[in-house]
């Protein structure tokens, strides 16, 4: 808890997966297909800075067990053992997550169900790797999806998603440049 209240507002966390098709995570996390999937470069530069301390930071994996880990503040894995692990029953997931330290909340747009601020951060456009359009998206998502992409200039394959109807999972098919 100490920690935890140490760290206030300033400590931001993008969870992130390594996985595009899993039927679980567009149920949970797109409110049931109507929403989009962005994949990024995970070697882009964005994903590597320093920290305050200087050292860099990447993208860390969550470990996955049935076990609590015994954590002490001074061990070398004190902060992986605190923020990156979950129960096993979250495996399907496969998340790894992003940390940054944010010195001000000037980007803050409110607050989160836990009453935390919510800070915004760019994401360069040349780290999206591809666009996902949900199953069920709306053609209002659709449209301002596409308006973004031209708008920003972004140059990534983008994909239209649907359920396929012979298998359990979800099938991806390129959209010709707009």
């Amino acid at each position: 808890k100490g920690v935890l209240s140490n760290l206030e507002d300033n400590f931001g966390v993008l969870s992130l997966s390594r996985s595009k098709d899993n039927l679980l995570l567009w149920s949970h996390y797109t409110e049931e297909g109507k929403g989009y999937v962005l994949s990024f470069n995970k070697k882009h530069d964005f994903f590597n800075q320093k920290d305050q301390l200087g050292n860099y930071t990447n993208p860390t994996p969550v470990a996955y067990t049935s076990v609590r880990s015994t954590i002490k503040p001074d061990q070398d894995d004190f902060y992986q053992k605190m923020f990156c692990e979950k129960p096993i029953e979250w495996h399907y997931e496969e998340e790894e997550r992003v940390f940054r330290i944010f010195p001000s909340l000037e980007n803050s747009v409110g607050k989160d169900k836990y009453n935390n601020n919510i800070i915004l951060t760019d994401i360069p456009k040349d780290c999206i790797t591809g666009i996902y359009i949900g199953y069920q998206a709306s053609r209002k998502t659709k449209s301002t999806i596409f308006e973004a992409i031209k708008k920003n200039s972004i140059t990534c394959p983008v994909y239209h998603s649907e359920i396929s109807k012979k298998e359990y999972r979800i099938l991806f098919k390129k959209v010709k440049n707009t």
